[in-house]
Parts: structure tokens; sequence; C-alpha cells
């Protein structure tokens, strides 16, 4: 049995079959699906299958070595786990963002605020996205199908390969080659495929569910403006705003995952293939979907600059502003009157003199102490870290244990 969502109002994948099962019927989080992907795509598609059943049954057959190549490995262990773990966090992740600023107080009318919600989650929870991301996979397979692993692919996959032994003939130490018969293993073929249509599914979703984010959170700043109160010294250390800036990080991360997928693709062809005796020149045609790829990527790393920093930057510089100015002003005037009492010679000026020095050190405090960025203090100190490990090592054990422990509840009927 899954756990009960404190407000399920504010989850954004209440109309996505494939979350609500796994995360209601099954009882998974993320850190789970982070395991089960890992295994699935990693040792089981990678190394498992081909090893035992892919290739030649011959015990002596060279592909009983058989090591995947460096961009199978980065996809199956990092990219794919990452993007399933992502699209089963983003369900409840993305929602507690609106949900944090809506208790962060923040809004002179908090109605406002709810009838905003109301059309940002009808949009999240729009019947049309599943849809819209099953039919990306579907077409991510027959792409697969028909196109990369065609009859006349320009890398054969491996479950389509078989191995012919060296003829007797041959000098000493020709271990033979592999020959690709199209359809030779419909298993393989069918797994594979099958998979590349779930992880489409999977980035489809994300990808939505972030670019709706980024389009409310530009509204909410737009059109609400006037309305939001930034408090600088909120509790959370980042003006009431600290939702924002751990989403962004969330979301960096994604990015940074996303952008090495697409780096594996782009620059490391050669990984696909074997080296030796391959001669590689300068592509004569741009690759088409390549370049796009690329313009998507940026575009949409781009749209989410704005929203996610600069936005909470101006309001929270504004708030400080506003306390800054309040001081300012005062100590202008104490500024003009000491300057009166000193050539006038009043024995006020030993008053004057303090009291701008006490306003002098209240405004260095404001300055020193309102937060300008909406990161709240323990992300802070973690983004200040100079050792990644001592920051991963935490995350990873705690991700690991909880998913592990989900894993044995699931299998055990425990709740």
């Amino acid at each position: 049995m899954a756990k009960k969502v404190a407000d399920d109002s504010y989850r954004v994948d209440t109309k996505d079959p494939v979350a609500r099962f796994l995360t209601n019927r099954l009882g998974l989080d993320w850190h789970a699906v982070l395991l089960i992907a890992l295994f699935i795509y990693g040792p089981l598609e990678k190394i498992l299958i081909p090893n035992v059943a892919g290739y030649h049954p011959e015990f002596s057959s060279p592909m009983r070595t058989w090591i995947p190549d460096i961009q199978a490995l980065v996809t199956g262990f990092v990219v794919f786990p990452f993007v399933f773990a992502y699209y089963i966090w983003s369900g409840r992740g993305i929602g507690r963002v609106f949900e944090r600023l809506k208790h962060a107080k923040i809004f002179r009318d908090p109605g406002q605020f709810e009838r905003f919600w109301t059309r940002a989650h009808r949009s999240f929870s729009h019947n049309g996205w599943w849809i819209v991301a099953l039919v990306v996979a579907l077409g991510a397979m027959a792409f697969w199908q028909f196109a990369v692993w065609s009859p006349h692919a320009a890398v054969p996959p491996w479950f389509d390969l078989v191995y012919k032994p060296p003829p007797s003939s041959s000098p000493k130490g020709d271990l033979g080659h592999f020959v690709y018969e199209y359809r030779l293993r419909p298993f393989g073929r069918g797994l594979s495929i099958f998979l590349i249509g779930c992880f489409a599914y999977a980035l489809v979703q994300v990808v939505v569910r972030e670019a709706l984010t980024l389009y409310w959170l530009t509204r909410l700043w737009d059109d609400m403006e006037d309305d939001i109160v930034v408090q600088p010294y909120h509790h959370d250390n980042a003006g009431g705003l600290g939702a924002v800036g751990e989403h962004a990080v969330h979301l960096s991360a994604f990015v940074a995952v996303v952008l090495l997928f697409i780096v594996m693709g782009s620059f490391l062809p050669a990984l696909r293939v074997p080296t030796q005796g391959v001669t590689f020149d300068a592509p004569k045609v741009v690759d088409g979907s390549l370049v796009g790829t690329w313009i998507v990527y940026f575009a949409f790393l781009g749209s989410a600059i704005r929203p996610l920093f600069m936005r909470p930057h101006e309001l929270m510089c504004h708030a400080r502003d506003i306390h800054v100015g309040v001081v300012s002003k005062e100590l202008n005037e104490l500024i003009e009157r000491q300057q009166e009492a000193v050539s006038k010679g009043s024995d006020k000026l030993e008053s004057i003199s303090k009291r701008i020095d006490e306003l002098k050190k209240v405004r260095s405090q404001i300055i020193e102490d309102v937060p300008v960025w909406p990161f709240t203090m323990e992300l802070r100190i973690q983004l200040g870290l100079t050792s990644l490990p001592a920051l991963l090592l935490p995350v990873a054990k705690f991700g690991l244990q909880k998913g592990f422990d989900q894993l044995v509840n699931m299998f055990t009927g425990k709740t």
C-alpha cells in the first residue's frame, strides 16, 4: 500500500496512469524506482542478458568477455535511472514548490494565490499529457525499430549479431568476427525497444511538467508581483522564496544529466563502434536532429533562468532596497543636520553623530543579512561545500537505504 500524501491537491501527476500505478498501487517512491531502473537498464540489459542469453552459447565465444561501451554504461547506469527517479519525484516535488510558497505567507491575499494554483493545477492535470508522452514513446520505439536498428543499421545491435569462428586456415590469434542478421533474436530486440519507449515516456513527462512549472512561475511573478511581500528575515533565510531556489537546484541536476546524455550522443560516436581499423572523416552533412536537440536544450535552459533565478532575485533586491531605503532616508536627513550643527556650532552635534554611526551599522547589517537569491541557508551551506563527495555520499546513502526498504516492504506485503 502506498503512503497517504499529506495534500494530494498539490500533486502534478494525478492524471498520469503510470506514475499513479507505481506510487499508489505499488507504493514505490523515487528511491525504489531509482534502484529498479538502475538494475534493469544497467546490469540486466547491458551485462547479464548479452552475456548469458544474447550471444553465441559456446563458452569459448569472445562475447563471454563482452563489455558494453562507455556510452552504454553511462546511459544505463547514470542517465536512464536518474530520469526515472526524477520522473517519480517530480510528481510531488513540483507541487511542493507551490505548496511551500503558500505556507510561506508571502501573499497579501491568500485567496488570490489559491485561485492561481487552481488554474495551474488544472493545466498540470490535463488528460492529454500522458497521451502525448505515450505517442512520443511509441514513435521512439518505431524509430529505433525501423531506422536505428534497421536491416542496414550503421551500428548493429548486440541481439542481432552471430558469432562466426575463424576458419582453420586463419592465422593464430584470429578470434573470428560477428555477422549482423536482422531480427535474429526477437526477445532481445523487443526488450530493448520496450525499454527505450519507457524512457521516452518518462522523459517527455518530466519535460512537460518542468515546462509548465516555468510557465506558471513566470505568471506568478508577472501577475502577482504587487501581491507578493518578500520577507527579508523569513525563517527560510530566503525571503520566503526558498522553495523556488531548491527546485532550481533540482532542475539543474536534471539539466546536467540531460546535457551528459546529449554530449554522449553528439561527440562520442566512436565509443559505439570498434576503433581498430576505422578511420573518421569530418561529416559532410550536419545532422538536423542533433542540431534540433541542441537548440531545444538551450531554449529550455534559457527559459528557466528568468522564473527560477532572475525574477526572485529582483523581488528580493527590491525588498532589501525598501528596508535599506528607510534607514538611508533618515541617515541623509541626519547628515544634513550634522552639517548645519557643524556650521552653527550646535551642542547637538555629538548626539547627531552618534545616531549617524548607529544607522550606518544598521544599514550595513541589513545589506549583509538580507538574502537576494532564493536559496535557503541549508542549501547555501551545501552549495558552498568544496568537497563534492561530502555532499553526494549522504544523499546516496539515504536514497539507497530508503529504496531498499521500500522494495522489501513491497515483496513482503508490509505497509
